[in-house]
């Protein structure tokens, strides 16, 4: 039940109208099949009625409008159908998108989240829509046997008791047959997952050169048959037991019908059934067993595939990163007593941190990988709170600031940055008026129209190198007017004399703002007017390149060994 109140609460919420539209077009579809038999049956009276003499025409024409509606509303529904796939689409991945953006990183990166996230990675508005649809249906089924048993009540009492015990009955056993089909086909048994394996390995071109020249065909292909039969075999065992459920769902509508005929004999008999009673009798006797199929399936897609409903409710419901509204003074960044430990891990990745980064200056922090660099720049673009101490950017804590503050004071090209497939304006401006054509120019790009299309989503679109890929990251970052600039190793991938060249230029143009060169490379810090040196997440040495050099410490040695490799290459 939560999942369909869920599906109920996300679909209104999402898509309006269309959702109030849904709903009373399959309620009035649900009530039309039982009125369509009332109906039935005061028509066929109102025809023999006619023959006596005494004729009323209502109940017929009640009844073609009853069939021109069930028709119509076929029409109809098809239209809000395309109208709430299009509502969801737009809307609930908006909602996503922006709820995403407003959870706290480190919430994301916890399993449980990161669990929920894999639930919907896949569309979730089109599993949104099944839920909805069978759940919908459900309603409906429930809305006809009511009808139905309303028309049987008016018949005869016992009829209709009869009726209510049948649908009950024959739901219910059906019910447990599907059920225990479903479990099956959710339990994936050893032999399917070896089945699995065999197929994914005869289906791979490179495995295939191997099997040809060792002749490994037949090995394959009877594993492939012991695990079909064994799987076929366990398939059939539950088949046969569901059947027994079926088997007794049939018994109940053999019942029922023989109760019905029985009823039916016995009336004409006494000649206390009028034409109308009897075709109605008759017209929905059988209803019982197809309605009971479509409640189990669709009750049985809810089951399975409710978890959707509730994980989107969960992610759209989840606590946002508070947002904290705090006075900006002074051009650095500042970190005082800074340690940190990633979440649910128990090692210290940085430890006891403080220093300042003043804004009209070139920094650069340089270590080994895992010395602690990139998580520098993940506490200050607010993606971490620091375990202990604080972080601050202009005397703001960058956890709490809102995006749009975190964007105005940072732009920052990270070692895994995302190129888009579109245009290259789009790239660097995403969407906003600007120009461009002095950051291409800066970063050797300018050979490209601005319009270039990236990737192959359109016909005219190409392929940027490695080196292009990442030049066009630091252009997208050089282009965003914010007060500091950080450059976390994106072009590790380059030659580093290209790379020192490059940043040489791009520093020369960037002088009124704050730069920051995360590197394990040192003939970058050369260029920087500051040089932090980290080590297991302390700072061990900090000064000028001429300053670090002439102390004789470990900046000295790891320049001295990179020059050397340098060299020799």
């Amino acid at each position: 039940m939560k999942a369909i109140f869920n599906t109920y609460r996300l679909v209104r919420k999402h898509a309006g109208t269309i959702y109030v539209l849904i709903l009373l077009e399959s309620i009035i579809s649900a009530l039309t099949d039982p009125l369509i038999i009332y109906a039935t049956k005061l028509s066929v009276d109102s025809i023999v009625g006619f023959v006596s003499g005494g004729a009323d025409v209502k109940p017929v024409i009640f009844l073609v409008l009853l069939f021109a509606w069930k028709e119509l509303s076929k029409f109809f529904r098809n239209i809000l159908d395309i109208k709430l796939e299009q509502r969801l689409e737009l809307n609930l991945n908006k909602s996503l998108m922006n709820k995403l953006s407003l959870i706290a990183v480190d919430e994301i990166e916890k399993s449980v989240f990161q669990d929920k996230l894999n639930q919907i990675k896949d569309r979730p508005h089109l599993a949104l829509i099944e839920l909805f649809n069978s759940s919908i249906l459900i309603l409906s089924t429930v809305i006809k046997v009511v009808g139905i048993a309303f028309v049987f009540f008016n018949i005869s009492g016992i009829l209709g008791i009869s009726y209510l015990i049948a649908a009950i009955f024959d739901i219910l056993f059906t019910f447990m047959a599907v059920n225990k089909m479903n479990k099956m086909f959710e339990n994936t048994s050893r032999n399917e997952r070896e089945m699995e394996n065999v197929i994914d390995i005869l289906k791979n071109k490179d495995a295939l050169y191997e099997i040809r020249v060792f002749k490994m065909k037949n090995l394959f292909l009877n594993r492939f048959e012991k695990y079909s039969s064994e799987v076929f075999e366990e398939r059939l065992g539950t088949t046969l037991k569901s059947q027994n459920y079926l088997l007794l769902s049939s018994v109940v509508n053999i019942v029922w019908m023989g109760l019905v005929i029985l009823f039916i004999v016995s009336k004409l008999l006494a000649k206390a059934i009028g034409a109308g009673d009897l075709t109605a009798i008759v017209t929905s006797a059988s209803s019982t067993l197809d309605m009971a199929e479509d409640f189990v399936y669709e009750a049985s897609t809810v089951s399975n595939n409710g978890y959707i409903a509730n994980t989107l409710f969960y992610i759209l419901s989840y606590d946002e990163r508070k947002v904290e509204k705090s006075s900006k003074y002074g051009d650095e960044i500042e970190f005082s007593h800074v340690s940190f430990k990633y979440p649910g891990t128990q090692k210290t990745v940085l430890n006891d941190l403080s220093f300042r980064i003043n804004k009209d200056k070139v920094t650069a922090i340089v270590g080994e990988n895992g010395a602690g660099k990139s998580t520098i720049i993940k506490l200050v673009a607010g993606l971490y709170e620091p375990t202990e101490g604080y972080v601050r950017i202009s005397n703001m804590n960058p956890y709490s600031m809102s995006n749009e503050d975190i964007s105005n004071e940072l732009s920052i090209v990270f070692q895994d940055f995302k190129n888009y497939e579109i245009s290259l304006r789009d790239n660097i401006l995403f969407g906003k008026a600007g120009d461009i054509a002095e950051d291409l120019r800066l970063l050797e790009l300018d050979k490209y129209s601005e319009d270039t299309n990236i990737g192959k989503l359109e016909e005219d679109g190409v392929y940027l190198s490695g080196g292009e890929n990442q030049k066009l990251a630091l252009a997208r970052a050089i282009q965003k007017k914010s007060d500091f600039l950080i450059f976390d190793e994106p072009t590790a991938s380059m030659d580093p004399m290209v790379e020192a060249k490059m940043y040489d230029n791009i520093l020369k143009v960037l002088k009124s703002r704050g730069a920051i060169i995360i590197t394990h490379r040192l003939v970058l810090s050369k260029l920087a007017d500051d040089i932090i040196v980290l080590n297991e997440g302390r700072i061990i040495e900090r000064g000028t390149h001429d300053e670090l050099m002439k102390k004789g410490g470990i900046y000295k040695q790891m320049y001295e060994e990179q020059s050397g490799w340098y060299k020799e290459n």
